[in-house]
């Protein structure tokens, strides 16, 4: 459990009970507030285009390790 500044949960929508996410980075911590999937309904239709990349892209980068 963790306190997060009022401020701070204002500011990303951040409620009691939310959940998030610690991302260790070099000499820090980065928390990475989360949706649930009722928040994330028809976000693909907004960014699709880059969803698309970001798949396609990954997509290359298992091909490539499978080869390996």
């Amino acid at each position: 459990m963790v306190t997060i500044p009022a401020r701070i949960m204002r500011k990303y929508g951040i409620k009691q009970g939310s959940k998030v996410e610690f991302v260790e980075l070099e000499d820090s911590v980065l928390m990475v507030p989360l949706k649930s999937l009722g928040e994330l309904r028809g976000v693909d239709k907004e960014h699709r285009e880059v969803l698309l990349d970001a798949i396609r892209e990954l997509n290359v980068e298992h091909r490539k390790e499978g080869a390996r």
